[in-house]
């Protein structure tokens, strides 16, 4: 009777998991490292199209968003239309913004009129009601939008506007001081990923809450924080990435003076 390998015969259903290399994915990182703000912009009077606006001082100020949260409004920016005309707004890329919200009114504070997104911003647009953006006039500049009427909705006073939660993944994902930039995930199922803290010269370990972001084409979605305790220096947590194609991990919370490092080892 001929010998049986066993171990062929079930390679069938065998599976050898595998882990990648430890990547060190962030260092010396910190939560407001992390956030955006909103950019610095510029107005002026756009006389050569039709509008819905009176002849008397205009505020305007952006905040960018991210897939986390808005940041806190820019400065503010006077600026008087010709009765029934346009504005053109300028507002420079945010790297790691994914849209930004314009705000628009006579008000000292004033109202929110739409949200654009990085691509329309980036081509040019135009908002031709409350919520609504079209496409830019012919000859538009790419980064202005022509702004044809007034925002009624919240103002930059609100709540959600007085704290940044703009953490954004895309702003880690590119390369550069305390970070690896992006980690292909493709074809892997999970993360370990090893938060570490510094207290550096604080006299007791402080807390830290980190949140993973995976992008699948276009887009990033945040998962569930992961939480350092007081007087712990690591915490290990496992992140499911299957059919992500890349993974980042952000700092929402840690003590002023901290900092903290990531270490990621994909299966």
């Amino acid at each position: 009777m001929p010998s049986v390998n066993r171990l062929a015969a079930y390679r069938t259903v065998l599976t050898v998991v595998e882990r990648d290399p430890v990547i060190l994915h962030r260092t010396g990182a910190t939560a407001a490292g992390d956030l955006i703000a909103a950019p610095t912009v510029t107005a002026a009077k756009d006389d050569a199209h039709v509008g819905v606006m009176a002849a008397a001082e205009h505020k305007i100020a952006v905040c960018v968003g991210t897939c986390y949260g808005y940041s806190v409004r820019s400065d503010i920016v006077a600026i008087t239309p010709t009765e029934n005309k346009c504005v053109l707004l300028t507002i420079p890329q945010v790297v790691g913004a994914e849209s930004y919200v314009i705000f628009f009114s006579t008000d000292a504070a004033p109202k929110r009129l739409a949200e654009i997104t990085e691509a329309q911003r980036a081509a040019g647009c135009t908002v031709t009601a409350v919520s609504t953006v079209g496409a830019p006039y012919a000859g538009q500049a790419g980064g202005t939008v022509t702004l044809k009427l007034v925002g009624t909705g919240a103002d930059t006073a609100a709540a959600l506007y007085a704290t940044s939660t703009a953490i954004a993944p895309g702003k880690v994902a590119v390369v550069g001081t305390g970070t690896s930039g992006s980690i292909d995930c493709t074809r892997r199922q999970t993360a370990y990923v090893r938060a570490i803290v510094n207290p550096v010269a604080l006299t007791a370990m402080p807390a830290l809450t980190v949140v993973p972001f995976v992008k699948t084409g276009d887009s990033w979605a945040p998962g569930s924080p992961g939480i350092v305790t007081a007087g712990v220096r690591s915490e290990t947590f496992t992140i499911d990435v299957g059919g992500a194609e890349a993974l980042v991990v952000a700092v929402k919370t840690i003590t002023s003076g901290a900092t903290a490092d990531v270490a990621v080892q994909l299966v």
